[in-house]
């Protein structure tokens, strides 16, 4: 925790991928911690971005689950996320999370299933087995997004949207989510 340490810490990065990989996964096992989260989410942050995919890697040990449930808000860290190239590579941890919590989240959920939509789009077959659980989920999400709303309103219009793009992908058989869907 000491600011002068850690600033030669961080300055370090540039130089070091093995120095910016023990940051990424330090500070996924510790972004959800009181004590230390904000230190470590700001070496996380620009790690997301990161140019080499074994260090956007180690970001995955994200307690995502621990971070929705802190007393902080965390959103805009989330959001980042879900903005970088980790979230391309890997989206499955903070997909499960939120998968849990759609009624609490709705607008990250919303962001969250509009990229993963985005993306698959270019993914490859072997993409495709890299999100497997995301793309397993993705319709109950999508449900559970659309019951979090109120009828007739803008979000239920855009959330139909997403409705839209996803089948026209035909990932996972929506269609049989959506015949057994009854709002309630």
């Amino acid at each position: 925790l000491d600011d002068e340490r850690n600033a030669a810490f961080v300055a370090g990065f540039a130089e070091s991928s093995l120095r910016r990989q023990m940051a990424a996964y330090r500070g996924a096992a510790n972004v959800a911690s009181d004590h230390h989260g904000d230190r470590t989410a700001s070496w996380l942050l620009p790690l997301f971005s990161d140019d080499e995919r074994l260090v956007r890697a180690d970001t995955v040990g994200i307690d995502w689950s621990g971070l929705l449930g802190a007393a902080q808000d965390r959103s805009a860290f989330i959001r980042a996320y879900i903005a970088s190239p980790a979230f391309n590579n890997d989206s499955d941890h903070l997909m499960r999370a939120l998968e849990d919590r759609v009624s609490q989240f709705p607008e990250l959920t919303f962001e969250a299933v509009d990229r993963v939509l985005a993306l698959s789009g270019g993914w490859t077959e072997e993409d495709k087995r890299g999100h497997y659980s995301t793309l397993h989920h993705l319709s109950r999400v999508i449900v559970e997004l659309y019951r979090s709303v109120e009828g007739g309103s803008d979000a239920e219009r855009k959330i139909l949207d997403l409705f839209d793009i996803y089948l026209s992908r035909d990932v996972h058989n929506i269609r049989d989510a959506i015949s057994a869907y009854e709002r309630h």
